[in-house]
């Protein structure tokens, strides 16, 4: 991150030390999880990057306004659907990246519908 060869924390994280036990028992839980996303997520029809940055980059900005809602439960598709969308860029998967777009398009749905029918019921 940011041209660096390694990780650079904080330092008041890079001062804490984790114990051996602890961390092998996270990685004995982590590992298998990541293995299957790994195999869900990876390169296939690589996306053209600057195109799809903006159109993401709306989804997110949309999704986000989504989630200023009052509504319970409401930031849930939101979040799903940026987490999906911040992976597929991540591992630059276009067909991940176009469910993570249309999970925000159903999720910007499921918003703009329920705001309208909160509004309808104020009258």
């Amino acid at each position: 991150m940011l041209g660096r060869e390694s990780a650079a924390f904080p330092s008041v994280v890079a001062r804490r030390e984790i114990p051996w036990d602890k961390l092998a028992r996270a990685i004995r839980f982590v590992a298998p999880k990541l293995k299957r996303a790994e195999r869900l997520i990876r390169l296939r029809r690589p996306p053209p990057f600057q195109s799809t940055k903006r159109v993401a980059g709306l989804a997110i900005l949309l999704l986000g306004l989504t989630m200023i809602l009052k509504v319970p439960f409401g930031q849930l598709l939101p979040a799903l659907a940026a987490m999906i969308l911040a992976l597929a860029h991540l591992e630059k998967d276009g067909v991940c990246l176009a469910v993570a777009l249309i999970a925000a398009l159903v999720s910007i749905a499921v918003s703009a519908t329920t705001m309208w029918g909160v509004a309808e019921t104020i009258d």
